[in-house]
């Protein structure tokens, strides 16, 4: 088996229960702001981010660019998280000489 295996399957783990926790947490927020103002706050974002001809010059090159970018850093994320836990879970199983 491959050593990095565990720790690959660790991080994606840690990462999943992140994410979990972080949509949890908009959901609570969303919940106790009551129906009325979360529609309303809908509303408005949906105005200001998806009405294109409010931002003609929005193109698709910089949000691919960003796009890019933010993968570049969840990606580096996981793989600090995964040497992270590769690296523990070295010294547990090291066998004492």
């Amino acid at each position: 088996m491959n050593r990095e295996l565990p720790s690959k399957i660790i991080a994606a783990g840690i990462l999943a229960i992140i994410m979990g926790c972080f949509l949890h947490i908009v959901e609570q927020k969303n919940i106790q702001m009551g129906r009325e103002a979360f529609l309303a706050k809908e509303a408005a974002r949906y105005d200001k981010d998806f009405n294109l001809s409010a931002h003609p010059g929005i193109t698709l090159i910089p949000v691919v660019i960003v796009s890019l970018f933010l993968c570049g850093i969840l990606f580096a994320a996981y793989e600090l998280i995964a040497f992270a836990v590769l690296k523990v879970l070295e010294k547990i199983n090291a066998d004492p000489i």
